[in-house]
């Protein structure tokens, strides 16, 4: 793992699919911290409107979703945007993006995105990268998918230097 350099200021750019109620006050108190500056690069920036396209109804969040902290909506290059298939969050430009904003290191929010694993492929062994998945091993399915998710799994984590976890059944995966 590239070590974090010796700065005043840590850049730390999150990587996240689009805005969401119980990310919001992690991203703002993360912001609010001296130590750190941060930017999060969303992949889909319709699903910011108060409009939910799988409910097709109007959303009102009693938290505000877009304050506290800097953020870019990265072009979403998919078809068919959403967040219930992998190519629906299809950045070419999140690289890019990222890379011009020079991180010290990147917090990656899920793995299930196109965007995700190709941001952890272009800065692995470059950037420190830190990744925060909330799935568990609960599903009970087929040992033949048990056994794709786990090498999957390994894969995925290999990219990674810091895997984060939201609680027992998270760590467990």
């Amino acid at each position: 793992m590239k070590k974090l350099p010796d700065v005043e200021r840590i850049r730390l750019a999150i990587v996240s699919s689009h805005p969401v109620q119980y990310n919001a006050p992690a991203f703002q108190a993360i912001a609010a911290d001296t130590g750190l500056e941060v930017h999060v690069f969303y992949g889909w920036k319709d699903a910011a409107s108060n409009t939910d396209p799988e409910f097709g109804q109007v959303i009102e969040w009693d938290i505000p979703l877009l304050t506290g902290y800097e953020y870019t909506f990265v072009p979403n290059a998919s078809r068919r945007p959403g967040t219930n298939r992998f190519r629906g969050i299809n950045n070419p430009g999140m690289v890019n993006a990222i890379r011009d904003w020079n991180p010290d290191a990147i917090l990656i929010y899920g793995w299930s995105f196109a965007t995700h694993l190709r941001v952890m492929r272009s800065f692995h062994k470059k950037v420190p990268i830190l990744f925060r998945g909330d799935s568990t091993l609960l599903d009970g399915r087929s040992r033949f998918h048990d056994l794709a998710r786990r090498t999957f799994r390994g894969w995925v984590y290999g990219q990674v230097d810091v895997a984060l976890y939201s609680g027992t059944r998270n760590r467990e995966y």
